[in-house]
C-alpha cells in the first residue's frame, strides 16, 4: 500500500508498554512538595534523570527516554529544578 508503515514485527502482536508495570519517574519540587510523574509519550517508557554537561562545562539537569527518542529539560517549579525519585 502507498504510503504504508513497514515493519519488520507485526506491530499489532506486540502487548502496548503500558502493560508492563516499571517506575515512573517522580519528580518532587524541594520548596512545595509538589510532584509530577513522566514518561515517553512515544514509546510510555519512565523517563530517566540525567545531566547534560554543556561545551562551557555547565550541568544542566535532563529527563530522556531510555529507548532513544528524546531528552526534555527536567521540570523545575518555584524557581528551581525539580528532583527526581524513581
Amino acid at each position: 500500500t502507498p504510503g504504508a508503515t513497514r515493519y519488520s514485527i507485526d506491530p499489532s502482536s506486540q502487548p502496548p508498554a503500558s502493560r508492563y508495570p516499571q517506575a515512573m519517574a517522580t519528580y518532587t519540587c524541594p520548596s512545595c512538595d509538589m510532584s509530577v510523574n513522566t514518561s515517553c509519550g512515544h514509546c510510555d517508557a519512565a523517563l530517566v534523570d540525567d545531566v547534560l554537561v554543556l561545551d562551557s562545562g555547565a550541568e544542566v539537569r535532563i529527563s530522556q527516554c531510555p529507548d532513544g527518542h528524546g531528552k526534555i529539560k527536567s521540570p523545575m517549579c518555584c524557581g528551581s529544578d525539580m528532583s527526581c525519585a524513581v
